[in-house]
């Protein structure tokens, strides 16, 4: 039995291999390819967690995109809803302050839909 202890030169100059020279290079190939195979599963195991990470930020993209989607939709819900309701009074200038409000005003305006006026509407996008 061949024990590798280092570089290939230095245990096989150390070896009386006589007939059994073939054995010990194939023990030191062996070896050797063990290597580059270590290196090649380290580079596969890396390329695997780089394309997990890379479909893990895929797919916040894709959700992140799904919920501004939603939330587009729902505002053109309440503007479709509000010019119903008070019809010319609605303004493209309010309904571009609409667009733009944030979260907590459109989730108010969702949750009154059918309550709110048109003075009130005015107040809260100021």
């Amino acid at each position: 039995m061949v024990i590798y202890s280092g570089k290939y030169e230095s245990a096989e100059n150390g070896l009386d291999m006589g007939l059994n020279k073939y054995k010990v290079q194939q023990v030191f190939m062996i070896k050797y390819d063990g290597i580059k195979r270590e290196g090649y599963v380290n580079k596969l195991k890396e390329g695997i967690r780089m394309t997990r990470i890379e479909a893990s930020l895929f797919e916040e993209g894709v959700e992140k995109g799904k919920r501004e989607g939603e939330r587009k939709r729902f505002i053109e819900f309440i503007i479709k809803n509000l010019s119903k309701r008070f019809g010319n009074q609605l303004t493209e200038e309010i309904k571009d302050k609409i667009r733009k409000a944030g979260e907590k005003t459109i989730d108010y305006i969702g949750d009154n839909l059918l309550e709110i006026t048109i003075e009130e509407l005015k107040e809260l996008l100021k």
